[in-house]
């Protein structure tokens, strides 16, 4: 059986329509923010914010999304399905796989609603650019995180731009500041969404609980390293996205600080596919050269 990021596509449709309407139904503010997570948190990255784009906006005209659009060498040659595997009587997946995952470049098609999901996949999940057409024709293209939208554009059934969702958005008007940090306080704790820096030039963006990077965030450090992904107690915790400035990157699951779970490293054109364990793989597939 291979694992794929949903069993039913007509019920992601409407988590996520349902999303959007609560997405706009709210101004977005620091504080109503945190009330609006709780229902679409299923959807959308923590974080993300949502813009409506002014009427006078053109259509758009959709290009086949084609795997040249791959924006990585970890996308580009992994096993490829020899004929079109049907999980179930109404979902039918075509693409790549790796170790019975859904992995590389793939499409999803609904054969009872024709809600089609065409883009990348990691390890089972959605990760990276895609475009999820919906029943009636309308339109959301962007990028997920490990299946949660990180950020896109949703378009009409008449490829209008209606919404923009936003990454790691923090231009509030209740925003609030202290030494070093621009964001949410509460008890003049950082609690909620906000920007941390550091005196060497570090910085980090993403949610706070009780002072302590905890939830989604993205680390810039002052030596090029860079890091997208999960926290707790300020600790990489999750799934992760690891770049180095030399080009090596790691995407995968973290705990403490660690590479721990399922991950892959990506260097000099090579990728690389394991378990690890503390930091330390113990298991490997062979290497995909591209």
């Amino acid at each position: 059986m291979l694992e794929l990021p949903f069993k039913n596509l007509t019920h992601f449709e409407n988590e996520f329509k349902n999303a959007l309407k609560e997405l706009q139904s709210t101004e977005s503010t620091l504080e109503t923010q945190a009330e609006n997570r709780n229902s679409v948190n299923s959807v959308f990255i923590s974080g993300s914010t949502f813009e409506r784009i002014k009427s006078g906006s053109k259509s758009k005209s959709f290009a086949y999304f084609q795997q040249k659009q791959v924006e990585k060498i970890i996308y580009k040659r992994f096993f490829n399905l020899k004929q079109p595997f049907e999980q179930n009587s109404d979902l039918i997946y075509y693409g790549q796989f790796h170790n019975e995952k859904a992995h590389g470049f793939g499409k999803l098609v609904s054969k009872k609603s024709s809600i089609l999901f065409e883009g990348h996949f990691i390890f089972g999940q959605i990760h990276g650019n895609g475009r999820l057409i919906l029943s009636k024709g309308d339109v959301f293209e962007g990028r997920w995180f490990f299946n949660k939208i990180l950020y896109g554009t949703y378009y009409n059934e008449l490829l209008k731009p209606i919404i923009a969702i936003k990454e790691l958005f923090i231009e509030f008007p209740q925003i609030r500041s202290q030494k070093n940090y621009y964001g949410n306080l509460i008890n003049n704790k950082r609690e909620g969404f906000g920007r941390y820096q550091w005196n060497d030039g570090t910085y980090y963006i993403g949610e706070f609980v009780d002072n302590k990077m905890c939830g989604f965030g993205k680390m810039i450090y002052q030596d090029g390293r860079k890091y997208l992904g999960y926290w707790k107690n300020s600790e990489m915790d999750g799934y992760g996205e690891f770049e180095w400035p030399n080009g090596q990157g790691y995407i995968g699951q973290y705990s403490q600080d660690k590479k721990h779970g399922l991950g892959m490293i990506i260097l000099d054109g090579r990728v690389a596919i394991g378990e690890f364990e503390n930091g330390r793989s113990f298991s490997k597939s062979k290497d995909y050269d591209f």
